[in-house]
């Protein structure tokens, strides 16, 4: 689990297009990201959300 993101926010934080849950994941960079566990499939491989100083950025390209 991301530490820098509260508990109580990774249980109400889901996908801003599928509303499937958010995993936690690490991005090409090696930074920290939040992935959908849900149907997103963005270039092959599932949508990715930043984080950013602990603030989750859900915002999608669709």
């Amino acid at each position: 689990m991301n530490e820098a993101i509260p508990g109580w926010v990774r249980e109400i934080l889901r996908c801003p297009v599928c509303r499937g849950e958010l995993n936690d994941a690490t991005g090409p960079s090696g930074a920290a990201v939040l992935e959908c566990a849900g149907t997103c499939v963005v270039d092959g491989g599932r949508r990715t959300f930043v984080v950013e100083d602990g603030i989750p950025v859900l915002l999608a390209d669709v």
